[in-house]
């Protein structure tokens, strides 16, 4: 039982700082790739703890030992004469092991049916601006043109890779601020970052009151998009983007999509007119890696340590 404390404590610690402290070093958008990683990682180890512990309580309530079951035989023994007999203490004790299997399987039912969710949607809007716009090979395979004002471009990943391009777009962007934003759209189908995030949503349709999944969502998908930015930038340049980011901040992309625009659109264009300088990106790269070594081995090897020496159940 030993080891299931530690390690529900570990998951708890970790949701309670994380939330508090890697903000302010992926908040400049040094590295985004290795942020969002890390980001995934603290998100990932946080739930990966709470179901080791839980697991891990329910090897402790089957195995249980002699001692504790003598002792448990005597006051079944001092409890005869009240009328409480052993399938009544057996049930008691069972009452544990079987609230932990139904938080497992409550955990995982969330999860996959976000997941499930998830997929059915995109599959619903891929047919829907399929069925609304034209296709425009000229702009690309998978491109999709809508007629409609709204400047503002995004991607849908489900069922197949498409580009969704309105018709507002492209009279405002020249070509070649046209040609970064779609290579800005590429990059997420190419990354594949709609199931990243998809993850991340379902841990916090798991796990609705933690704090940590609902900023590791938002992180992750800003820094997503500054990895789209970058990719884009290497092709086409700083100028052509940052054009385009200028003219799509007031039209976000829809739910369950990716798209250049949006709220964070003149966050990212500053990033790329401004970027930070070596030294900074340096100390943000070296703090980054210092949490993500600490969330890998620091805990690993200390629950190993405390499991061999005080939790023999485990280690024998």
């Amino acid at each position: 039982m030993i080891l299931a404390t530690c390690l529900a404590f570990y998951g708890f610690l970790v949701a309670v700082v994380a939330p508090r402290f890697l903000p302010r070093l992926t908040a400049a958008g040094t590295a985004p790739r290795f942020g969002a990683a890390v980001w995934t990682l603290t998100a990932a180890t946080a739930v990966g703890a709470w179901i080791g512990a839980a697991v891990a309580a329910l090897f402790s309530l089957a195995s249980w030992p002699g001692r504790v079951a003598d002792v448990l035989r005597s006051c079944l023994a001092a409890l005869r004469p009240l009328g409480i007999t052993a399938p009544w203490v057996a049930a008691l004790l069972a009452v544990p092991a079987v609230l932990v299997s139904v938080w497992l399987g409550w955990l995982m039912w969330r999860a996959a049916r976000h997941w499930v969710h998830a997929h059915v949607h995109g599959k619903r809007h891929s047919r829907a601006i399929r069925l609304a716009g034209r296709e425009a090979p000229e702009l690309g395979a998978g491109t999709i043109v809508i007629e409609t004002a709204d400047v503002a471009a995004y991607c849908v990943a489900s069922p197949t890779r498409t580009v969704v391009v309105t018709r507002g777009a492209l009279d405002a962007l020249d070509r070649d601020e046209l040609a970064a934003v779609l290579a800005h759209e590429h990059a997420h189908l190419r990354g594949r970052h709609h199931l990243l995030l998809t993850a991340l949503r379902a841990m916090r349709r798991a796990l609705p009151g933690a704090l940590l999944f609902q900023v590791a969502e938002v992180e992750v998908a800003r820094l997503l998009e500054l990895c789209a930015d970058d990719a884009a930038v290497k092709r086409h340049g700083t100028l052509p983007l940052v054009a385009a980011l200028a003219s799509m901040t007031s039209n976000p992309a829809p739910r369950g999509a990716l798209g250049a625009a949006g709220a964070s659109a003149l966050a990212r264009a500053l990033r790329l007119a401004e970027p930070p300088s070596r030294s900074q990106s340096t100390i943000r790269r070296a703090a980054l890696g210092a949490t993500a070594t600490g969330m890998i081995l620091g805990p690993g090897l200390g629950l190993v340590a405390m499991g061999v020496t005080i939790c023999p159940v485990f280690f024998q």
